[in-house]
């Protein structure tokens, strides 16, 4: 109502009764919450019933032993459940029920079990739900929807039409089964992946920086430089590569991703083992990194294909119980796929380059961009641009295309194309993702409304750019990249002149970085995972380079060493 009452309802505490055995020894009355249901179940067409019990239980257990706490507990939620029932009797099968806490249970400031309870349990009973989980397209995943998706679906029932601004989607049931043991396994990982998650992207950074500032170090000091050294340092580096790709996937093991930090260390030892394998199995200095980038390029994009089933609920993927993305792909993993991509291409590009190669390259950048920016696989406005202008500036690098304002002018219509066809085909398919979404309000707020959106993207990137660890990362990236163009003296400007195709690939994930930065919801982040991969590649590179130098500068006796002892000889 417009003044903020309702037609029918009853508030007051002559809804509690007195009960020593409960918390703060009241309780609700579940006899005249019964007749109150009963009496207005035939005037009104929806009904909110707040049982309060569990919330008291939850408060209470700040003052009582843990026992005692928990026994208050499960006393709330088998009496709430025997209401329930009773209510269901008394409104027929026509009546739809929707149970639901607006806050997870143990949320409160003395959770019972700590933060195992996060994710809030929603049920629905009623005309129209069959046994079965619950899906909505806000998150396209069984067995999970959003509180937000509570208001569409009663406005669903009750055969009203949610507004254009308003946010979530009808929930409905799902077509397998998922047990009660599942989800609440689901719900301890979910937590275990939470609290880990930031740690282990840490420990990811914090390695990356350690190890690639002592590689560094080796290269412009070459006599620490030996072939075991250069070894380990190719091992490890291969390891912070592989790290996040392996990271999809262990997360899964949901026993162990519970234990919070276990499920890091358990990265970490598959993505070395991996590297030893790579090391063992290489032939030629550039097989390690075809390897990884194929891989990556290969697992990524069947993931993709299958609705991403790994991506939620994992460390460089998006987490359940935060919300902010629940299927296609995330701009972690976007970034990881794009910078594979490019890595992939230039690489070919080293193979041959010719008109087929290039042409080869074309179709996989299309492909990738198809991948990060089709509605159908789920996407967000930023990602189709990133992807585009991305892949549109390595083909055209890499056609040797030389007219500077042309190619700005063709990778912005190429933005603004892919966008266009996207928007379109989510339109008109209800626009479930980002996109659409956007493309709606857009079209119904105006002008006006696309300024908030740019003003709002901005203040996220602002505030992720001064806080967080990613910028310090990337910063430190650049200036060991500057660091290593000046010492040791030419050599990196003779490696990129080598292998070009590589070179191109950097050249493109540059432009790339600086279009995720600009236009993504997540800024500094995009740039510095994109770079995680191609400094590894280039100091790696360096380090081989460097190595096969002075190997046969010993060989020809023209080492340092050789040189003094030539001298005084």
């Amino acid at each position: 109502e417009e003044d903020g009452a309702v037609d029918f309802g009853n508030v007051g505490k002559n809804m509690l009764l007195h009960d020593p055995k409960s918390p703060f020894s009241v309780r609700t009355d579940y006899t005249k919450m019964k007749t109150a249901f009963a009496q207005y179940l035939p005037k009104a067409d929806f009904i909110v019933l707040d049982l309060g019990d569990t919330v008291r239980a939850d408060y209470y257990s700040r003052y009582v032993l843990k026992r005692r706490a928990l026994n208050m507990k499960m006393r709330a939620i088998h009496n709430n459940a025997r209401f329930l029932k009773q209510a269901m009797d008394v409104a027929g099968p026509d009546t739809v029920f929707i149970v639901t806490a607006l806050s997870a249970p143990g949320s409160t400031k003395a959770p019972l079990r700590s933060g195992l309870e996060q994710l809030t349990p929603i049920l629905v009973h009623g005309s129209g739900f069959k046994p079965g989980p619950l899906i909505a397209d806000t998150t396209n995943r069984e067995g999970l929807v959003t509180i937000i998706d509570i208001t569409p679906t009663i406005l669903n029932i009750l055969e009203m039409k949610k507004g254009e601004d308003m946010p979530g989607s009808v929930m409905r049931t799902g077509s397998t089964q998922i047990s009660p043991q599942e989800l609440d396994r689901f719900n301890q990982s979910a937590i275990g992946v939470k609290d880990t998650r930031r740690m282990a992207i840490l420990a990811y950074i914090y390695i990356q920086i350690v190890l690639y500032v002592l590689a560094a170090l080796v290269i412009a000091y070459r006599r620490m430089l030996t072939r075991k050294t250069a070894t380990i340092l190719s091992t490890l580096i291969f390891t912070t590569m592989s790290f996040p790709l392996f990271s999809f996937y262990t997360t899964k093991l949901e026993r162990v991703a519970a234990q919070g930090s276990l499920v890091t260390l358990l990265t970490i030892v598959v993505s070395l083992l991996f590297a030893l394998l790579l090391v063992a199995i290489r032939r030629k200095v550039l097989h390690p990194i075809i390897g990884i980038a194929l891989l990556n390029v290969v697992v990524l994009s069947v993931e993709v294909l299958m609705g991403g089933p790994s991506f939620i609920n994992s460390i460089f993927g998006y987490d359940p119980i935060r919300g902010a993305r629940f299927f296609g792909i995330g701009n972690e993993a976007m970034s990881i796929l794009l910078a594979n991509g490019l890595l992939l291409f230039g690489l070919m590009l080293e193979k041959v380059w010719n008109k087929w190669t290039v042409l080869a390259g074309a179709v996989l950048s299309v492909f990738l961009i198809v991948l990060i920016g089709f509605p159908g696989l789920g996407t967000n406005t930023d990602g189709p641009i990133t992807a585009t202008a991305t892949f549109t500036t390595m083909v055209l690098l890499s056609a040797r295309s030389k007219a500077k304002f042309r190619n700005f002018a063709i990778a912005l219509v190429m933005v603004v194309v892919v966008l266009a066809l996207f928007a379109g085909y989510d339109a008109m398919h209800g626009a479930t993702t980002h996109m659409g979404k956007s493309v709606n309000l857009i079209i119904s707020g105006g002008f006006p409304e696309a300024v908030m959106i740019i003003k709002r993207k901005l203040a996220t990137n602002l505030m992720i750019f001064k806080f967080s660890t990613w910028s310090y990362f990337l910063f430190i990236m650049l200036g060991l990249a500057i660091f290593l163009w000046m010492k040791p003296t030419g050599v990196l400007s003779r490696l990129l002149a080598k292998y070009r195709g590589l070179s191109t690939a950097i050249s493109a994930s540059i432009v790339g970085g600086i279009v995720g930065f600009i236009f993504n919801d997540s800024g500094i982040l995009i740039p510095a995972i994109i770079m995680s991969y191609m400094i590894p590649t280039v100091i790696y590179l360096m380090i081989w380079e460097q190595y096969r130098s002075a190997e046969h500068e010993e060989i020809r006796g023209t080492s340092p060493e050789s040189r003094v002892l030539g001298k005084n000889g």
